[in-house]
């Protein structure tokens, strides 16, 4: 694979990261999530969520027919990140948590007329949300390229029973082909 092609263009900052000329790790990080399921751990402040980006956005323009799943564990943080994503992208970015997952708001979120805009958006939700639309379904994670766990420790925590081990349950039972990409974000060693 030609890691140069991968990479993004540090003489078009704009299309990659809201003007931001990220740092070499972050481009390593970067180049690391494009390859292979990976989990980013670097302290707060230090560019996790703008190594999502890059991830979701190079993703989004090699996966024209799927979209993006940036999942969070709070309703606060479905604001945050969807925010800081829409910044660094420039990409669709659709929000979904018990408040407003109405049927009309998934609709707009997930069923896209010929899948001809599916990878220009990405859906920031809480992880029960998620489930919940998974189980209705609603969505299904063949149509995810790329799917982010923000703050992913949680999945390790002593509770195995933490939502994101649920999603993650499912992405194993999806046929390996149709599988997304799977970014983990954490702060927490």
């Amino acid at each position: 694979m030609n890691k140069g092609h991968l990479a993004p263009p540090r003489d078009s900052r704009d299309k990659w990261c809201g003007g931001k000329l990220p740092k070499d790790y972050q481009v390593e990080l970067f180049l690391r999530g494009l390859t292979r399921d990976s989990i980013i751990y670097l302290p707060t402040g230090k560019g996790k969520t703008l190594v999502a980006a890059m991830i979701l956005k190079r993703m989004a323009d090699i996966n024209p027919t799927r979209h993006g799943v940036f999942l969070v564990d709070r309703v606060p943080l479905v604001y945050q990140q969807a925010e800081r994503l829409f910044e660094d992208t420039g990409l669709q970015i659709f929000t979904l948590c018990g408040e407003n997952a109405s049927p009309k708001n998934v609709r707009r979120a997930f069923q896209i007329p010929n899948g001809s805009e599916a990878a220009q958006r990405v859906v920031v939700v809480t992880v029960g949300c998620y489930i919940n639309l998974l189980n209705r379904r609603s969505t299904s994670i063949s149509d995810v390229h790329t799917m982010i766990f923000d703050e992913v420790h949680h999945a390790a925590s002593k509770t195995a029973g933490h939502a994101f081990n649920e999603v993650i349950r499912q992405i194993q039972s999806t046929p390996q082909p149709m599988r997304p990409a799977v970014i983990g974000l954490t702060a927490s060693p």
